[in-house]
C-alpha cells in the first residue's frame, strides 16, 4: 500500500517499527492508515523518518472495531441427539484487502 501510494517501487520502502504490544490498536491489521501518513510526511519532508502516535481513545476510534460474521448451518443427528453431520456456509466481511494473515482472520476461526 505504501509503495502505491508514494509511486515507488516495494524495494524502495523501509519500515521500522518499534515495540507494538498491548492488546488494543491496529497492529496485525488495520495499520494501513498510521503506514500511509508516516510514509506521506516522510515523502514530503525530504525522506526524514516521521513517526506516528495517536491516543488510545484515538486509536480506537480509528483502528478497533469486530468484522461481521455470519454463519449459516444445518445440523443432522440421530433420534438419540448425536450428531453425525454438520453442514455450514460461513460469510466474512474482509473487504478489499487480506489485512490479517493469508487467510483473512478465518485462521483466528475455531470451530467445535
Amino acid at each position: 500500500m505504501v509503495s502505491s501510494t508514494l509511486g515507488v517501487p516495494k524495494t524502495q520502502v523501509e519500515v521500522v517499527q518499534g515495540f507494538a504490544g498491548g492488546a488494543y490498536g491496529g497492529k496485525s491489521s488495520k495499520s494501513v492508515p498510521c503506514a500511509l501518513a508516516a510514509a506521506v510526511g516522510t515523502h514530503f519532508c525530504g525522506g526524514r523518518p516521521v513517526k506516528c502516535k495517536m491516543e488510545i481513545n484515538d486509536n480506537l476510534a480509528m483502528l478497533g472495531s469486530r468484522r461481521p460474521h455470519r454463519l449459516e448451518y444445518q445440523v443432522g443427528c440421530t433420534e438419540e441427539g448425536k450428531i453425525n453431520a454438520i453442514v455450514a456456509t460461513l460469510y466474512y466481511q474482509q473487504g478489499a484487502y487480506l489485512d490479517f494473515g493469508d487467510m483473512g482472520g478465518l485462521d483466528v476461526l475455531q470451530m467445535r
